[in-house]
């Protein structure tokens, strides 16, 4: 593996190695902070109880085999002198790090004179190195991880990620954060917002949210007093007008109806779901079989902060989930997957939402359909449907929103009749007649 090394110069010539299938693979792993945990109350918790000792580890390829090894290599320092879980954090992401400044810079673990060069020209840490940008930020969000879900810590963390890298590149990252300034942030928010290649081009909601989640960490750090003011709280950002979808026409939906009959079965099954249950793609990809009671027909539907509200199972969904056989499965089996049987669905909500979307995008290529008609769509052409069937049957507008708001689950009268004023369900009759004048 050294002699391939001799073999090629490029930017990163310490990060990746050309191995013999003459590919360049990582020649180390990210090094990460290994925190000891013990159960209390059920609950996994960091401890710094004595023997529970923390570290900073990394996995790097054999010189002589040219394979990752299977033994981490670990770096104590002094992390586990320190005597809260809240220092060894700091200071354990601290050197976390500096180790990979390390790895970047040539440190090989297996040559003893590159070992010490490095260490010994690595300072000790100390109290004034605990709160630079970025291992505040790591901070504030290991201690928002609790409050949070896992798809939104992943958010959280990616925004984070982005804002850190854009910080070493101008030289930010190891600066205090104290002194960490409003108008930096402001310069960061107009580099998103700017055209490649100065910029990454990101629309306006996309620029408030960076914002919202970095402004929410930076919440956090006031909250602990590392920083005397949260520099996002007076920033302003400009939201982007989002276009709203749009129902389907009759002929699209039979056109869509027949398509997905011979081509796309499972998701045909996953789209008269949203159109008869008026249920969200997120809500739906939730849904797992101890969620469903079939003797009371009804779904219980976790939301985001992991309460549960219920809907009704209207017959066609009773039929659709009779047919399954549910009771054939586990009952953490997840109601939709790409097989169209329940069953184990290893992937994030978010990649489980995006499946069924990714879906749906060959119908919406293959018909040629505008882009503010997606499968949420579904839900308008119901409401409108259902709208129109109650005024048809005798209803007054008003018994009509009444009766409505319980089925498509708006908090409001006035919230239901703004939708479907939106999506075309509520318009008014012909005033020709009213008029005195003539034009």
């Amino acid at each position: 593996m050294k002699s391939f090394r001799k073999k090629f110069s490029i930017e990163y010539v310490n990060e990746y190695v050309y191995n013999s299938k003459k590919h360049f693979v990582m020649l180390y792993s990210t090094p990460k902070l290994y925190i000891p945990k013990i159960i209390v109350n059920g609950k996994k918790k960091a401890t710094i109880k004595k023997g529970k000792r923390w570290y900073v580890y990394f996995y790097y390829r054999d010189p002589d085999t040219g394979k990752m090894g299977n033994s981490p290599f670990k770096i104590y320092r002094e992390i586990n002198s320190f005597k809260s879980i809240k220092e060894r954090r700091i200071v354990g992401n601290w050197y976390k790090n500096v180790v990979h400044g390390w790895l970047k810079d040539g440190f090989d673990p297996f040559d003893e004179a590159s070992k010490e060069k490095i260490l010994n020209k690595t300072r000790v840490f100390s109290v004034q190195d605990m709160m630079t940008v970025r291992v505040a930020f790591e901070h504030g969000l290991e201690h928002k991880k609790n409050s949070l879900k896992k798809e939104s810590f992943n958010m959280y963390r990616n925004y984070m990620r982005l804002f850190l890298a854009w910080c070493e590149e101008k030289k930010l990252d190891t600066l205090d954060i104290t002194n960490l300034r409003e108008k930096d942030v402001i310069d960061y928010l107009n580099y998103l917002r700017k055209e490649p290649p100065l910029g990454r081009g990101l629309k306006p909601t996309s620029v408030a949210n960076t914002k919202r989640h970095l402004g929410a960490i930076m919440a956090k750090l006031y909250e602990d007093k590392i920083v005397s003011v949260n520099i996002f709280s007076n920033i302003k950002t400009k939201k982007g007008k989002p276009e709203k979808n749009q129902p389907f026409t009759e002929e699209e939906v039979r056109s869509i109806k027949e398509y997905c009959i011979e081509n796309e079965p499972v998701l045909y099954d996953f789209l008269r779901f949203i159109f008869y249950s008026f249920m969200r793609n997120q809500e739906i990809v939730r849904i797992q079989l101890h969620h469903i009671n079939m003797d009371k027909k009804l779904i219980a539907i976790p939301t985001k902060s992991e309460k549960l509200s219920y809907i009704l199972m209207i017959e066609p969904m009773f039929q659709f989930l009779e047919s399954l056989e549910l009771e054939k499965y586990p009952k953490d089996s997840f109601l939709f997957t790409p097989s169209g049987t329940p069953g184990p669905w290893d992937t994030s909500e978010k990649g489980r939402v995006a499946y069924f979307s990714k879906r749906f995008l060959t119908i919406k290529d293959h018909f040629g359909f505008d882009a503010n008609k997606t499968t949420y769509s579904f839900r308008h052409n119901a409401a409108v449907d259902l709208f129109q069937s109650f005024i048809k049957s005798g209803l007054s507008e008003r018994e009509a929103i009444g009766k409505l708001m319980a089925i498509t689950r708006h908090k409001s009268e006035n919230a239901l009749r703004n939708y479907l004023r939106d999506i075309g369900a509520v318009v008014p009759k012909d005033w020709s007649d009213s008029y005195n004048m003539d034009f």
